[in-house]
């Protein structure tokens, strides 16, 4: 069964048809609870919310007269939910990497943009105190003149 098919009801029938009182009905399953549970005279067993994992579901039925049945076994496994099985742990290590990655290179490339932006205004600035200075050259050229 899925993961989410955790709720199980089971119906159990004796097959004496001429008893004085209907036969009592004992169950346990054996992977929850090890003790046999009174079901009384109710031939429906029902279990909700079952974690995931192997079960075996025991049912016994002793009539009017103290005779207890055989033993009926039922194994019955529910699965592991898909986000606690390995592959998915490995997906998600995968996309965190992926994603980690992509923001480094994120901020490399940012860096990298703002790094040229400023080497740009550091050559402007350059090519302004150049021109300034050789503004200043030339009127010292034409004073000295």
């Amino acid at each position: 069964m899925d993961y989410d098919e955790n709720f199980l009801t089971v119906e159990v029938f004796s097959n004496q048809l001429f008893a004085p009182n209907l036969p009592r009905i004992h169950y346990r399953l054996v992977g929850l609870n090890e003790n046999w549970q009174d079901n009384g005279v109710s031939n429906r067993i029902r279990f909700t919310n079952l974690s995931y994992g192997n079960y075996v579901l025991e049912v016994k039925a002793i009539n009017s007269f103290n005779v207890t049945s055989n033993v009926l076994r039922i194994r019955f496994t529910i699965a592991r939910p898909f986000w606690l099985a390995w592959w998915f742990y490995c997906i998600l290590a995968i996309l965190l990497a992926f994603i980690i990655w992509m923001y480094i290179r994120w901020r490399e490339k940012a860096m990298r943009l703002k790094q040229e932006m400023l080497e740009r205004k550091i050559a402007e600035r350059t090519a302004e105190v150049v021109a300034k200075a050789n503004e200043i050259v030339l009127k010292k050229a034409i004073i000295e003149d």
